[in-house]
């Protein structure tokens, strides 16, 4: 009798589960009707899982040009956190990150994404030729109106609104946190931007463009493994001291003044050094583009680099994309104060005043048409072997951002 009366109440718990099931998928699947301005629900089920969850998929039309995609998670209403949170995106957007995404639904939270207009299958970049509105949805619209629409679905969904909402962001995704609190302040009630890709033009000629043109635009400037893992131990072994421990860390690469003349081959013959071309190239990457394009334009590469071990045992330098890395005080004036576990903080100091944006502005094209001039050599290459330490994207002036 007793194992009978427990199966009726195993029954009687799996028939509830089932049709609270039934009745999660329902809703969802309602939410496939919803009226959303400026777009359409594409598709809208109930994906089963630990947890499981209803996945909205959505396009946002706000210009004839425009096609954002977007996703919302919705947790069940018996684990959602009250709160809605939108996640960014990294480089130069044109997929929905998954990852975010899960990280958000595991926490409870309403979570929605975009891909900010746009893919990448022509190339990385290339849909911003001949497409100033796709230029728009990506710079700033496609986070806003996915933060509205998709805050409108998770109240049709719970029947309520959410309580908190929420930005995070790193990089690209940084760059789009600023954004929502210079020009939507009222999308979200905490943004969290991470590594900020702020001014674009400057970094993506700054970061990258002079990293490749400097050790691609001339013959014998590409440092291999072995170079790089030279350069980054001579400079541990020079600067590590400074900070009174030697661990392997540099405490503040902006006290290290190495120079690699110092690893420069004294004989044709010798091997466990650097050629002239690679040294003028390694020092080119720690001046950055102010040498040519002003002081404060894109500051360079810190010095220091950290060596790996490999599958075999062997120390090799980790390969890693050129990310820009240093803190302004050393190259505009702008002075950068860390504060572990807080934030970060930058002003420009009085005594060096900035270019007008029409000054940058004819720096960035000068430096565009000189990189432009090499950029076909390094086209073919797919992998460059960082020599230094990449710290963060430096701040705005006046601008406080979340590390």
């Amino acid at each position: 009798m007793l194992a009978l009366l427990a199966f009726s109440g195993l029954a009687r718990g799996a028939h509830a589960a089932t049709g609270e099931t039934a009745a999660a998928s329902a809703n969802c699947a309602q939410l496939a009707s919803f009226g959303l301005a400026g777009g359409a629900i594409d598709d809208a089920r109930l994906v089963a899982g630990q947890p499981g969850y209803c996945r909205v998929t959505f396009t946002l039309t706000p210009s004839a040009d425009s096609a954002i995609r977007a996703e919302l998670w919705l947790p069940a209403p018996e684990r959602w956190n009250g709160k809605f949170q939108g996640v960014g995106n990294g480089g130069l957007a044109g997929d929905i990150p998954q990852g975010p995404l899960e990280a958000g639904l595991a926490r409870g939270y309403a979570t929605a994404a975009t891909d900010t207009g746009h893919d990448n299958a022509a190339g990385v970049g290339r849909f911003a030729l001949g497409h100033p509105e796709k230029i728009v949805d990506y710079g700033h619209r496609a986070i806003h109106l996915t933060a509205v629409a998709g805050q409108a679905i998770t109240t049709a969904y719970y029947g309520r609104k959410p309580r908190h909402r929420y930005f995070v962001g790193c990089s690209q995704g940084g760059q789009e946190a600023l954004m929502e609190a210079q020009r939507y302040p009222a999308d979200y009630d905490g943004i969290v931007a991470g590594d900020p890709d702020y001014n674009q033009t400057h970094h993506e000629v700054g970061a990258h463009l002079w990293v490749v043109t400097t050790l691609y635009g001339s013959p014998g400037s590409q440092l291999g493994e072995a170079q790089a893992r030279l350069v980054g131990e001579a400079v541990n072994r020079a600067c590590d001291a400074l900070d009174g421990v030697e661990d392997g860390v540099l405490e503040d690469p902006r006290r290290c003044k190495f120079d690699p003349a110092a690893l420069q081959c004294r004989t044709a013959d010798a091997t466990d050094c650097l050629s002239a071309a690679q040294a003028q190239a390694v020092r080119r990457l720690w001046d950055g583009p102010d040498a040519e394009a002003g002081m404060g334009y894109y500051p360079g590469l810190e010095r220091g680099g950290k060596p790996r071990c490999g599958a075999a045992g062997s120390s090799r330098t980790r390969p890693m994309k050129m990310r820009m890395a240093r803190s302004a005080c050393r190259s505009s004036g702008i002075s950068s104060t860390a504060i572990p576990g807080g934030t970060s903080t930058a002003s420009t100091s009085a005594a060096s005043p900035r270019p007008s944006t029409r000054a940058w502005r004819a720096r960035s094209t000068r430096l565009i048409r000189t990189c432009g001039r090499s950029s076909a050599a390094a086209a073919d290459s797919s992998t460059i072997t960082a020599t230094t330490t990449p710290m963060s994207h430096r701040a705005p002036a006046s601008t406080t951002t979340t590390r």
